[in-house]
């Protein structure tokens, strides 16, 4: 691979309590070709992409990529040939179907602020799939892209009740198969 290969940009993103981005690089983004998307599927390694970017420390498999409004989930990270020039990153394209989308909630919408606390409407009912983060409350949560849900909106889904922290089409990062929101946790 040569340098001059790397002519798209990139954000790698590290998830701490909502997803941050870390650094914005070059890169080649080479989506794998219908055979080797099947043998990487039959191998239990569902890789959609190969991402290539120059060699940085702490680029890890608990990060994703960010390329033209698509998020990338990044499976493996390959030094190749462990020359410390370049990283291959091995990532999947997530698209969250609406068959995924198992669990339902209660979307309550914050409508204002009283005394001392927010004010939510009338709950809407919603399909959702809702991932916990380990070792804490919050989570990242995937609506149909119809749903109407912002900043300071309360969500209730399977005894949790989560406060919308952001919404990911509101930073720039849409997605055309679901609507990706962070969660901040209220009760376990």
């Amino acid at each position: 691979m040569k340098v001059g290969e790397l002519n798209r940009r990139v954000t790698l993103q590290k998830n701490t309590v909502e997803w941050q981005d870390v650094v914005t690089v070059w890169a080649a983004v080479d989506p794998l070709s219908v055979q080797a998307t099947i043998a990487a599927r039959q191998a239990d390694q569902p890789y959609t992409h190969k991402i290539t970017i120059r060699y940085r420390d702490g680029v890890s498999t608990d990060m994703r990529v960010i390329y033209k409004r698509k998020v990338f989930e990044i499976s493996a990270v390959i030094d190749k040939e462990e020359s410390h020039r370049f990283l291959q990153l091995l990532c999947v394209e997530l698209q969250i179907a609406d068959a995924q989308m198992s669990q339902t909630c209660q979307i309550e919408p914050c409508t204002g602020y009283g005394r001392h606390s927010p004010e939510y409407g009338a709950p809407v009912a919603t399909r959702c799939r809702i991932n916990r983060q380990a070792a804490s409350k919050d989570a990242t949560g995937f609506f149909p892209v119809n749903t109407t849900i912002k900043s300071g909106d309360r969500v209730i889904c399977d005894g949790h009740v989560y406060i919308v922290q952001h919404v990911a089409e509101d930073r720039g990062i849409a997605n055309t198969a679901h609507k990706e929101v962070g969660l901040r946790g209220l009760s376990d």
